[in-house]
């Protein structure tokens, strides 16, 4: 998959990620993950959502300027 919007039946979509991000507060963001208790599945899928986060707040400061 080459396009970050595209979505698949096991990923979340752009909007549900947006959706996501406008919910959380900053204690969502204060370092406290259990990184070290997370299986290696859960890890990957963590860095993907952040990797996807990240992404999306980029480009939408991007067509904003």
């Amino acid at each position: 998959m080459n396009n970050p919007e595209e979505s698949t039946d096991d990923s979340p979509s752009l909007e549900a990620s947006r959706k996501i991000l406008r919910e959380t507060s900053q204690k969502d963001f204060d370092g406290h993950t259990s990184f070290q208790n997370m299986t290696l599945e859960e890890r990957i899928q963590w860095a993907s959502l952040s990797a996807m986060a990240v992404w999306a707040i980029k480009n939408q400061a991007q067509e904003t300027e």
